[in-house]
């Protein structure tokens, strides 16, 4: 059951190689529009009506919300899960900001709390800020900032976020000098630290961002296009999809603008993320010229191999199972044939597991095979809500260390 090593080193030259060429060499703006506009896509969902009834919104672990401060500031609050409200930022009312907005925030599985929010600036520009806690609140840090021209202001509409395991993607709507965009960045390791922020849109967008993360990294951003010269590119709700490792298609038409109120605010959930199987989204959104308050279309997307074979495009595609879970070093205390676990003691994941010792859920034949003593790089993911030990390998240990 041993793990082979030439996988996960091709692997990773396969991931450094996407990153330099999609972030560090800057070709995630501009060159990304060109691309949608010269490449013929296999991203075409199929859009299917669903009943009005809202889809019903995921529990997150943690509330966001501002609010007016007895002395008349605005307040950035945050509900964690258990324990009391806490106030994370003020700032004075004149500066901006309404406390009607929503902030975005997020619970990792390990108790991390990662909130994004834009705040007004005393210059008048707006910055897009995240803070996490881990224990206590750390320094927020700024992804964006929001410059304006002359007496304009800044759009206050806040940020998006979703997570999946230790990844986090945070979503803006900017009008930054005047230049409308939507920009996505990625966390891997629970906010502690975010990849170049990368334009998501195709030149014209006017707002409404949404965002859903998938169980491997893939992210789904849904955006409003005004119309413009280019017939091939008509006003209406887009999506792009772009996977962990940063391989994107143009984004597709999912929504024709006159199909849903111009103010309104379309959102998505994730209806099916199973590996073999077409994702599945829910759109809500509020219909023009009907008494309904809310309509759903469900949105099914192609198959997942048609999906992987475009994504080779870029040269450095992995496998679902290469990008799936996590990979850490451990050493394993003990094993339960009965329970089919393996207790393991290991380092701190960030966002996933906090070091100590955690029983992990296994196989019969991984449980048969390890044995109490070994030093392993221990394989990950979570199967049905169970964090499970899938695989490991025995790594050499040097005379005299003591591992983990």
């Amino acid at each position: 059951m041993d793990m082979d090593n030439g996988v996960k080193a091709s692997q990773a030259r396969r991931l450094i190689h996407c990153a330099v060429a999609l972030i560090l060499t800057g070709t995630a703006a501009a060159s990304l529009r060109a691309a949608d506009s010269e490449t013929p896509s296999v991203f075409r969902p199929t859009v299917r009506e669903l009943s009005p009834e809202p889809a019903a919104a995921a529990p997150r672990g943690v509330a966001a919300r501002f609010d007016f401060t007895p002395s008349g500031e605005i307040a950035l609050k945050i509900q964690p899960a258990s324990g009391p409200e806490e106030t994370v930022a003020t700032w004075s009312r004149e500066l901006g900001g309404s406390p009607t907005a929503v902030p975005a925030a997020t619970a990792f599985p390990d108790g991390t709390l990662l909130v994004a929010f834009r705040r007004p600036t005393a210059a008048g520009s707006a910055l897009v800020v995240v803070q996490r806690i881990d224990g206590k609140w750390q320094r927020p840090k700024t992804l964006f900032e929001e410059t304006v021209k002359g007496t304009g202001r800044p759009t206050e509409a806040q940020p998006v976020i979703a997570r999946s395991g230790a990844r986090a993607v945070i979503a803006w709507y900017s009008e930054a000098d005047g230049e409308p965009q939507v920009l996505a960045t990625t966390s891997p390791n629970a906010g502690s630290m975010f990849v170049q922020a990368e334009r998501i849109d195709l030149g014209r967008p006017a707002g409404g961002v949404d965002l859903v993360l998938l169980h491997d990294g893939t992210q789904f951003v849904s955006w409003i296009e005004r119309a413009g010269e280019d017939s091939s590119q008509p006003g209406g709700l887009y999506l792009r999809r772009t996977t962990a490792y940063g391989s994107t298609l143009p984004p597709a038409l999912l929504l024709p603008e006159k199909q849903f109120r111009p103010a309104s605010h379309p959102r998505m959930a994730v209806v099916t993320d199973e590996p073999a199987a077409p994702v599945q989204l829910r759109v809500n959104y509020a219909p023009a010229g009907q008494a309904v308050a809310s309509q759903s279309v469900l949105v099914t997307l192609p198959d997942p191999a048609v999906l992987a074979d475009a994504d080779r495009g870029c040269g450095c595609a992995p496998t679902a199972a290469e990008t799936a879970g996590v990979t850490i070093r451990a050493r394993v205390i003990s094993t339960a044939r009965d329970k089919s676990t393996v207790r393991l003691r290991h380092n701190a994941v960030p966002g996933l597991l906090r070091a100590g010792e955690t029983e992990f859920a296994a196989g019969r034949q991984v449980v048969a095979d390890i044995r109490a003593g070994l030093d392993v790089l221990a394989h990950l993911d979570e199967v049905n809500g169970t964090w499970t030990l899938l695989d490991y390998r025995v790594l050499e240990t040097a005379p005299g260390a003591t591992g983990n």
